[in-house]
């Protein structure tokens, strides 16, 4: 699922535990960075269309406004990952009613290796222009 600003979720899910009753679950609805740049470097390997301009599209983006500050994970339209939280419903059997993610609070450094790999495949394809920004799904 991509949404309108180039971000693709690793999955729709929320709450769901990794294991039973200890009392941890994970909110994967939001764009990793890293997952984002598989999935523009794989389409690039095989047939560049607009999927790789999203990826690249909101990479750049968050590139751009965070430098040495790049977050894991954002959310669909670019803003920070909440804190984790709970709702106020029943949670997934064997989990915790919550939504949000700590990865907010941290730092990984291979997003910034996955992300120049993506630059560097749609580079390839004359996908960039002067600023390292997608040309808008043209290919050169």
């Amino acid at each position: 699922m991509t949404s309108a600003d180039g971000g693709m979720v690793a999955a729709a899910t929320t709450s769901l535990p990794e294991r039973a009753e200890e009392g941890r679950n994970y909110d994967y609805r939001y764009v990793w960075i890293r997952d984002q740049s598989y999935a523009g470097q794989a389409v690039a390997a095989t047939a560049p269309g607009p999927p790789l301009d999203d990826a690249v599209r909101f990479a750049t983006a968050r590139l751009h406004a965070d430098g040495p500050d790049l977050s894991p994970a954002y959310t669909v339209d670019g803003h920070p990952v909440p804190d984790p939280q709970p709702l106020d419903l029943p949670g997934y059997p064997g989990g915790y009613d919550r939504i949000g993610n700590h990865v907010n609070r941290q730092f990984q450094l291979d997003c910034f290796g996955e992300a120049l790999l993506l630059l560097a495949a749609a580079a390839e394809h004359g996908w960039l222009d002067g600023d390292g920004s997608a040309r808008d799904g043209e290919v050169a």
